[in-house]
């Protein structure tokens, strides 16, 4: 790889990894919400009988963001599971190829997925789609979705680029 190039996935990397801590920051402030729309809920409901209308949909949307949020992050450190049962037996340069194949098809399924969340997003929003109960519109969700998955595929692309064998081994380390 030129030099050129390793600067490139350097930039690309360390700006990924800004990203996916932002996005992660930001799941965790949603996950406080959710902990005290709880609490809330939870405290309304037994002291008062007055439970948060709602609140059984708005913590599935706070969920959902939770996780989407989360993904790149994790990638970038290195958190998610790695079945390695194989790799003893591939050495090395197999390892390595069989980790680009993984990454390329990783990738290739979040971009699928991100691409059907699009589509389905666009119908959502044509058709007028909305929750149940407080009506909230269904495409932001969607777009969260195709968000999270884009930016998670990008970062398991970026590791895959710079030659790092192992997640959170990114072409800045």
């Amino acid at each position: 790889m030129s030099v050129p190039q390793r600067h490139i996935l350097h930039r690309a990397g360390r700006g990924m990894d800004r990203l996916a801590a932002t996005l992660a920051r930001v799941a965790a402030a949603v996950l406080v919400l959710l902990v005290l729309l709880t609490i809330a809920d939870v405290g309304l409901r037994y002291l008062l009988a007055l439970p948060i209308r709602g609140a059984h949909e708005v913590t599935q949307v706070m969920m959902l963001a939770i996780v989407m949020l989360s993904l790149a992050f994790c990638e970038t450190q290195g958190g998610h599971i790695r079945v390695d049962v194989l790799d003893s037996l591939l050495g090395r340069r197999g390892r390595r190829l069989v980790d680009a194949l993984t990454a390329l098809l990783a990738a290739a399924a979040l971009l699928a997925m991100a691409h059907r969340a699009v589509l389905r997003a666009l119908d959502a929003r044509e058709y007028g789609d909305a929750s149940s109960f407080l009506e909230l519109p269904l495409w932001p969700h969607y777009g969260v979705i195709a968000f999270g998955v884009t930016t998670y595929a990008l970062a398991i692309l970026l590791r895959a680029a710079s030659g790092s064998a192992e997640p959170g081994e990114a072409a800045h380390d």
